[in-house]
């Protein structure tokens, strides 16, 4: 999968999961920066993605994630 095609399967998570169906997400993009998205989505948006991508994240690398950039690089470490 390329860069492209994993942002636009993460965006559909991300409007899902935060009821915004125009976000349009960025590398730099965290918590603070989208209404909404608080510890709770973050909890649903990482069990979405390790479903739709059938992956499963250490406990260290969830203390790592920070944004999106971050749960790409999480993504691109399991191969995705």
């Amino acid at each position: 999968m390329n860069e492209a095609e994993l942002y636009a399967e993460l965006t559909q998570i991300f409007r899902e999961q935060l009821r915004n169906p125009t976000l349009v997400i960025k590398p730099d993009m965290g918590p603070d920066d989208v209404p909404g998205w608080d510890s709770g989505a973050t909890v649903a948006i990482i069990m979405l993605v390790e479903e739709k991508f059938e992956v499963e994240f250490s406990a260290q690398e969830l203390k790592e994630f920070r944004n999106v950039d971050g749960l790409m690089q999480m993504l691109r470490r399991h191969k995705v």
